[in-house]
């Protein structure tokens, strides 16, 4: 999977690569460091080419944790997640923590996502989804290439919701927000996204929620402040 695919922070292709091969290959550092990797894979299933990529730890890497959701799969208003973990001893001891810090998820979105589960064809359900993902994806696109102005770069998803825009140095996300705001527009910017501080210039577009047209609109409001 290279990182302009469906990964929406900064990376690159090498980058994973190293993590596959010293950080976790055959689990040798993961064991002798006593450390855990955790996968926090939500939008993998996500993939415009209906190609799955495959986890970093799905070659029989005990110490790991994977993470998803079902709210990106099934319905966003259902916000519940799942883990999946291969040591027993380790399920048992974040099930307590679990327990400790919330007593329980939803049982009534269990319930429901159960029901939907049993009772429908999730895969079908997800190739539909994607195929809308994928028009709604080429639409902004298309609309960053007619309206962003050209020293603005993003990325062009293969999967996922999100394209990732990075404005030019110096520039602030967060204040040019503020304004979209007030024209009714919004995204998420980039500050929340790292942990220095930093006053980001890059910016999450989620183009799942909306029309092609409503998404051509909000990105020609964007970037004529």
């Amino acid at each position: 999977m290279c990182a302009e695919d469906i990964i929406i922070t900064t990376g690159s292709q090498q980058a994973l690569d190293l993590v596959g091969k010293v950080l976790i290959d055959k689990g040798e550092l993961v064991r002798k460091y006593h450390c855990i990797l955790i996968e926090d894979d939500p939008y993998g299933e996500l993939c415009f080419d209906g190609k799955l990529r495959g986890y970093i730890s799905k070659d029989g890497l005990h110490e790991s944790i994977l993470l998803g959701s079902f709210s990106k799969i099934i319905t966003p208003g259902m916000r519940v997640g799942f883990m999946i973990i291969k040591n027993e001893k380790l399920r048992k001891y974040i099930n307590t923590a679990k327990e400790a810090a919330d007593l329980h998820s939803n049982i009534f979105a269990q319930y429901c996502l159960y029901d939907y589960v049993i009772y429908n064809n999730l895969q079908e359900h997800t190739q539909n989804i994607i195929g809308l993902y994928k028009e709604q994806c080429g639409a902004m696109i298309s609309a960053m290439e007619t309206y962003s102005p050209k020293d603005i770069s993003f990325t062009r998803p293969k999967g996922g919701m999100f394209i990732w825009a990075t404005l030019p140095e110096g520039q602030s996300a967060k204040a040019l927000f503020d304004r979209a705001i007030e024209r009714k527009v919004a995204f998420v910017p980039g500050d929340p996204f790292y942990t220095d501080g930093r006053v980001a210039n890059t910016m999450r577009l989620n183009y799942t929620n909306t029309s092609k047209e409503l998404i051509a609109e909000g990105i020609r409001r964007i970037f004529e402040l």
